[in-house]
């Protein structure tokens, strides 16, 4: 009886393993085979009319196999021994993390081995990013891809030299960019406290943070509606933050004047007689950004033209008498308001 052995070299990632027994024996029907896989794995001896056998080694490592082949009539038997290597596959990891729509986005892989490796290679939907030759036994590399696909899938394979190789995984999404916008409404006033409506025009958002230009700031949801109140009048740089899933932003920005609107109580009456009191036409015109007065007598005929609050002093040269005085301001707001009243002079 012959029978024949060869050393085997796997990775541990190819198992199991398939080992045959090649024997020469006029009469193959009364072969009985008797397979001793280790004596430092976990033994397994099996007994069979058939010469192949599938095992699996559970660590890497170097085996000892042996194979009994003994006939049942004659009693000979044969033994070949075979030595199996077992070799470690690297491991590799791969992350990144979802992305904005056409901008880049990082993947780190990390690898480590026991023995050299010959590459490392990562792929972005089946295209090749990056190509690491010879890389050291432990390491990691970080990479950046356009996320172009409304999803990503990325790939990682470290190998050997003895060819065994691992393969990492990871997939990712591409979220689209918001765009922020919003709305600011002027709706009451209280003194100087002046109350806003904010209101969301944004797209393409899972949240989105107001700041009102003051120190405080809110965090809403989409299509958000918020009233605020200043403490204080005043001009303030308020603005949107507008984020996806807080990975993409965008950010817009918008003045508030918040002041109250101008109540426009204006005198119908001067006593311009040099007593400091009451001599001129004067009103207030804190919330007043243009002012033009037009005073005609009470034939139609315009005796005084005034182009801003300054000129209202002018008014103390008025003579005696009833006019008509037409005023057209533009406050705060931008908003233009017309007004007519009398006005009595009186010396």
């Amino acid at each position: 009886m012959q029978h024949s052995e060869q050393d085997i070299a796997i990775c541990i990632n190819q198992q199991p393993i398939e080992l045959t027994t090649n024997i020469t024996v006029e009469d193959t029907s009364t072969v009985i085979h008797t397979w001793n896989t280790s004596t430092t794995d976990s033994t397994q001896q099996s007994t069979s009319n058939t010469k192949t056998i599938k095992h699996t080694y559970l660590s890497a490592g170097t085996y000892t196999l042996s194979s009994l082949v003994a006939t049942r009539l004659s009693g000979c038997a044969d033994t070949a021994y075979t030595s199996i290597t077992v070799h470690p596959q690297p491991e590799i990891t791969l992350t990144s993390a979802d992305a904005c729509k056409n901008m880049q986005a990082e993947v780190i892989s990390t690898w480590d081995s026991d023995t050299t490796l010959s590459f490392v290679k990562t792929y972005d939907n089946g295209v090749l990013l990056n190509n690491v030759n010879t890389p050291n036994k432990e390491g990691s590399s970080a990479l950046y891809f356009t996320a172009e696909q409304d999803v990503n899938i990325l790939a990682s394979i470290a190998r050997d030299t003895l060819g065994c190789q691992d393969t990492a995984t990871v997939t990712t999404n591409t979220l689209l960019l918001p765009v922020a916008s919003y709305a600011s409404q002027y709706l009451s006033a209280n003194g100087l406290e002046v109350t806003y409506l904010f209101t969301d025009k944004s797209t393409n958002h899972t949240s989105a943070e107001l700041f009102y230009g003051d120190g405080i700031y809110t965090t809403e949801t989409p299509s958000f509606a918020r009233q605020y109140t200043y403490a204080d009048s005043g001009v303030y740089s308020s603005f949107l933050v507008a984020s996806n899933q807080n990975i993409c932003f965008d950010t817009t920005y918008t003045e508030v004047l918040a002041f109250p609107f101008v109540d426009f109580y204006i005198p119908n009456s001067i006593t311009p007689n040099g007593d400091g009191l009451n001599d001129e036409l004067n009103f207030s015109t804190l919330f007043i950004q243009e002012l033009t007065v037009d005073i005609y007598t009470r034939w139609g005929q315009k005796v005084l033209h005034l182009n801003s609050p300054a000129e209202l002093i002018k008014t103390i040269d008025l003579p005696h008498g009833v006019y008509l005085a037409k005023y057209r301001i533009k406050d705060t707001f931008g908003t233009y308001h017309n007004l007519e009243q009398t006005l009595t002079v009186i010396r």
